[in-house]
C-alpha cells in the first residue's frame, strides 16, 4: 500500500487541487490510508515490525513529496523510536554470531541479505529524521547513538560482496 501511495505521484489520474490549492489524490490517499492501519494494527501486536518501519519510511516519503509536513514530522519520529529498540543502530549487526544483541526484538539475521535490509532501513530512517529536521527541530536521535556500519555499494550488494570482507580488506 505504501508504494502504491508513494508511485502515485509518478502517475497521471486521479487527483484534482482543492480550494486551498492542496493536491488531492483518491488512489494515494486510499493507500495511505491502508498503510497506516497496517501500521497500527501491527504495532499493536509487534507482529512484523522490520515490514511495518520500511513501510513507515515509504509513507514517510510521500508525506515529503506531498508537503505534508506534520505527518513528515511525526513519522521521521516514529521510524526512529521503533529502529532503536530493534537494535539497527548498534556496531557490529553485521554480525550474525549466536543469539544476536541482547534486547534485540529481531532474531539473528537469515543471511547477508538479510543484514544488508536492515543496514538500509536504518539509514533510511535517519537520513529521513535529518530530513525533517532540517527546520530546526529535534533529531529523533542523537549522532552519537549511531554505530551502524554503512551500506555496502550497489555493486558490491548484487555480487554478494558481505561487509565482513570489506573490513578486512581495509
Amino acid at each position: 500500500f505504501a508504494k502504491c501511495a508513494s508511485a502515485s505521484r509518478w502517475t497521471s489520474g486521479s487527483y484534482n487541487f482543492s480550494p486551498d490549492g492542496i493536491r488531492r489524490d483518491k488512489f494515494a490517499d486510499y493507500h495511505a490510508g491502508k498503510t497506516r492501519q497496517y501500521i497500527d494494527r501491527t504495532m499493536a501486536s509487534g507482529s512484523d515490525i522490520l515490514y511495518v518501519l520500511q513501510a513507515c519510511i515509504i509513507l514517510s516519503w510521500y508525506f515529503y513529496a506531498e508537503g505534508r509536513w506534520v505527518e513528515v514530522w511525526i513519522f521521521a519520529g516514529f521510524q526512529v523510536r521503533v529502529a532503536v529498540p530493534l537494535r539497527l543502530n548498534h556496531r557490529g549487526t553485521f554480525t550474525s554470531h549466536g543469539t544476536g544483541s541482547p534486547g534485540a526484538y529481531l532474531a539473528p539475521p537469515r543471511d547477508e541479505k538479510d543484514l544488508e535490509m536492515r543496514r538500509r532501513t536504518w539509514w533510511m530512517s535517519i537520513i529521513f529524521d535529518r530530513i525533517a529536521s532540517v527546520g530546526g527541530w529535534l533529531h529523533g536521535i542523537e549522532h552519537k547513538y549511531i554505530a551502524t556500519e554503512l551500506p555496502l555499494r550497489r555493486v558490491d550488494y548484487e555480487n554478494d560482496v558481505s561487509v565482513t570482507s570489506k573490513i578486512v580488506l581495509l
